[in-house]
């Protein structure tokens, strides 16, 4: 990149960019854009997965089907037992970080987090059992 000083220099930078075609860049950048939702929802129609893959499952290979991981899955069992005793998204967020349960992405776990495990119980008890 340019170094520049201002104000001058930039305005000739800018300058610069223009006269490179930076506006057509900017055109071609804003059109390929516009295509991101429509191939998104190619891929939705096709059934491919997308985003990444929830907790208590890996994809081993770019459109692999999704697989159980071990270690993830059991910390859907706690949450899932622990919320169907009462405890609150918050408690059982906090309990995980206590007791230094790992997360998918290794980082704190969360009430939105915990909510999101709830919310997808059902399909959870494929893998889980009853």
């Amino acid at each position: 990149m340019t170094s520049c000083k201002w104000p001058g220099e930039v305005i000739d930078f800018v300058h610069a960019m223009h006269g490179l075609g930076a506006a057509s860049l900017r055109t071609d950048l804003i059109g390929s854009l516009m295509h991101i939702p429509q191939a998104l929802a190619a891929k939705k129609r096709n059934g491919e997965r997308l985003g990444a893959s929830p907790l208590g499952f890996v994809t081993p290979a770019p459109g692999a089907d999704l697989q159980p991981e071990l270690a993830e899955l059991e910390a859907v069992r706690t949450i899932l037992r622990h919320r169907r005793s009462g405890k609150s998204y918050y408690g059982i967020a906090r309990m995980m970080n206590r007791k230094e349960v790992p997360t998918k992405s290794g980082g704190r776990w969360h009430a939105g987090t915990v909510r999101n495990v709830w919310k997808r119980r059902v399909s959870y008890r494929k893998v889980l059992g009853g």
